[in-house]
């Protein structure tokens, strides 16, 4: 089938694939985020309804503690922990490694990496690292440290299971936690929080962005 008797096709299901009918099964957020939609396209929206069996996730959590100075709006990280359950540690120098580094990177998005899009035409307005920049040497904190709860997976005959994004996660979470209990609750709950909005919140000005319901 070639891509435009695809196009057509779908074009011919709209009807039904357009965000009018959507699963019982799903979220109640899921179905609020399909009728921001609904009407604009073909789309999708459906639960993931297979077994569990088999699969190998693994967790991080992490711990980081923030300065945040009150007239500048300026944040520095000054300690980050992440402790991983990953099944039995095969390489614990790599696991490190891998959990400071994603945590570094979670840093970013916490921090600084904001992606802009046109709104009509999905456009990025962010362009190169300048815009969305990346953490340097001088956001990393210089006491960081990793460790693991070391309980063997019982689906895994070596006891081990993967470490890919999760500290990424977590980076990200422990940062906006931290910047949030040195500030005092925030509205605005999103990533990054920048300076900008930092200052915002300590100085009682509205906010220039609302919370984002809906991801299109």
């Amino acid at each position: 089938m070639s891509l435009a008797r695809a196009a057509t096709r779908a074009l011919e299901l709209v009807g039904k694939f357009d965000g009018h009918e959507v699963a019982d099964d799903l979220n109640e957020w899921t179905k609020t985020a399909v009728m921001g939609v609904t009407g604009q396209g073909v789309l999708g929206a459906a639960k993931d309804n297979y077994g569990g069996e088999g699969d190998l996730w693994s967790f991080v959590v992490g711990f980081a503690k923030v300065e945040v100075d009150r007239e500048t709006g300026a944040v520095e990280i000054q300690h980050y922990t992440a402790v991983a359950d990953t099944g039995t540690v095969m390489n614990p120098r790599s696991l490190a490694a891998q959990l400071h580094g994603g945590g570094v990177q979670g840093f970013s998005l916490a921090r600084s990496q904001k992606w802009v899009y046109d709104p009509k035409w999905g456009v990025p307005f962010t362009q190169r690292l300048y815009t969305a920049k990346p953490p340097s040497i001088l956001d990393v904190p210089l006491d960081m440290k990793a460790g693991a709860v070391e309980l063997p997976d019982p689906q895994n005959p070596v006891g081990a299971k993967g470490i890919g994004e999760a500290p990424f996660g977590a980076g990200v979470a422990a940062v906006l936690c931290a910047i949030q209990d040195a500030i005092g609750e925030l509205e605005l709950k999103r990533s990054p929080m920048t300076t900008d909005l930092i200052l915002n919140q300590l100085e009682g000005s509205p906010q220039p962005v609302k919370v984002l319901t809906i991801d299109v």
